[in-house]
């Protein structure tokens, strides 16, 4: 399972806790705004038979000029030993 979006979130937040609980949490990384990012308010988390290989914010021109939010990258391998 992976789940992730534009949560608009600050840490530590008690409507994320459940999500904390229950699933791995990428490392936070600054998305907003695009031009200096400061906030990480864009959040990724996992769950089952993965295990994270790489993540990052996507920092490029056509990426700040797409959204007022940077986009998230993350890449995982799928694990015979978790699950």
């Amino acid at each position: 399972m992976i789940l992730l979006g534009d949560f608009n979130e600050w840490y530590p937040s008690r409507r994320l806790k459940p999500l904390d609980a229950r699933l791995e949490r990428v490392v936070r990384r600054a998305t907003w705004p695009t031009r200096w990012p400061l906030l990480a308010l864009d959040r990724i988390w996992y769950g089952g038979p993965l295990e994270l290989e790489a993540s990052g914010a996507v920092r490029t021109r056509q990426t700040r000029l797409a959204s007022d939010h940077l986009p998230l990258m993350a890449r995982f391998l799928v694990s015979r030993q978790r699950g």
